[in-house]
């Protein structure tokens, strides 16, 4: 499958060819490189970056590999030298999203190299992996040896001198597939907003056929009650002219059932309360406040 190297930069030229150097020797096929950079008067900065043009333009082995340096820009064109701010972050993130989102539209694999650069670059490229990976892409980090760092060759020589491990990223698209719906969006933050309203929707919906299609009548009674009030179980029993009993009897069972049915290890009343709370106001004509607490729920 053709693949991308989309790598953040730092003061060290060798991280960019190291992890490259990894990737090429494990068969991947890589037809261009993106390097993301600040633009600051740094000394260090100018000089990896010095460094890395010329040794991308006259390595043997990269000579099918088209290499493009991507400086982080303000939206007024101005480029960054640090991102020591809230705008500066934000266009990081940006330039990572959109660079990411750009290799998708063109059916690449990626791999995301995320060990140059300042940690709330990396924060940022992890981020922007969940938002738009598939299972086939990767992020990656480097290990290099203290020997090979201090050398600043830009060509691992073994195995002892560095090596590439891949970061578990708990994606969004396997989760629900609207992730589809952020390929429309090239700004990140919109489409994080667009993928919570749309989790909310699927939340709704499968609460709705639980509570309709799973639950008998009689238990989808005490379960909207609670979900609805947080009343205790003698205050549900009085509304419906039941038993305690009976009551913490269908909720025992709705746990059970729920625990089935959306697949987790264990849930308690708060936590059934919770996962189906979108659900109930809903079918009873309410407004959203804010999404509920689901830390209660422990997934299987």
């Amino acid at each position: 499958m053709e693949s991308c190297l989309i790598a953040t930069l730092g003061t060290e030229a060798q991280v960019v060819t190291t992890v490259l150097d990894c990737l090429l020797a494990a068969k991947s096929e890589i037809s261009f490189v993106n390097i993301i950079h600040t633009s600051t008067p740094n000394d260090l900065i100018l000089s990896a970056l010095e460094k890395l043009r010329k040794e991308t333009s006259g390595y043997p082995g990269y000579q099918k590999i088209t290499f493009i340096f991507s400086p982080i820009e303000l939206p007024s064109g101005e480029r960054i030298d640090d991102l020591d701010s809230i705008a500066a972050g934000q266009a990081g993130f940006h330039l990572l999203y959109r660079v990411i989102f750009e290799a998708k539209q063109n059916n690449l694999q990626v791999f995301l190299c995320i060990s140059g650069g300042r940690k709330n670059l990396s924060l940022f490229g992890m981020s922007a992996a969940q938002l738009l990976f598939n299972d086939e892409d990767k992020l990656v980090h480097l290990y290099s040896s203290h020997e090979f760092l201090n050398s600043k060759e830009m060509h691992p020589r073994n195995e002892k001198d560095a090596n590439m491990v891949e970061i578990p990223v708990l994606l969004w698209s396997s989760i629900s597939p609207a992730h589809l719906l952020l390929y429309d969006s090239v700004d990140p933050l919109r489409a994080i907003e667009k993928y919570k309203n749309i989790h909310l929707e699927e939340r709704i919906e499968t609460g709705r056929i639980f509570l309709l299609s799973i639950l008998t009548p009689a238990e989808q009674q005490v379960v909207e009650i609670l979900v609805g009030g947080g009343l205790t179980d003698r205050e549900i029993s009085q509304i419906l002219h039941i038993s305690e009993r009976t009551v913490e009897s269908h909720i025992k069972s709705a746990r059970m059932k729920a625990e089935d049915f959306f697949r987790l290890s264990s849930i308690n009343r708060t936590g059934l309360v919770a996962l189906l709370q979108p659900a109930v106001i809903f079918i009873k004509g309410g407004k959203f406040r804010e999404n509920p607490d689901v830390s209660t729920i422990t997934m299987k």
